[in-house]
């Protein structure tokens, strides 16, 4: 839950860019690296009581995309990219 909006951001404001087709990939695997760091720290500092789960991986990643998609059709709807 906590990546969908980072994905919906994401997609949004890079909607207002001519480059968004490749600034929007080029961030969801930056988002899939930073989750990567989150389960490596947990995994370095397991005595924080913090498993490192490859499934909060996944997790992540695909609410990341998921926010991407609703980001999508917010940008579709709200037009950010059109000059008032």
């Amino acid at each position: 839950m906590v990546f969908v909006p980072a994905g919906a951001l994401l997609v949004l404001v890079a909607a207002r860019w001519r480059s968004a087709w490749v600034t929007v990939p080029l961030g969801l695997v930056a988002l899939a690296g930073y989750s990567m760091l989150i389960e490596l720290t947990q995994l370095a500092a397991a005595r924080i009581d913090r498993a490192c789960d490859l499934t909060d991986f996944v997790d992540n990643v695909t609410g990341a995309v998921i926010g991407a998609v609703i980001g999508l059709g917010l940008a579709l709807v709200l037009r950010p990219w059109r000059h008032r």
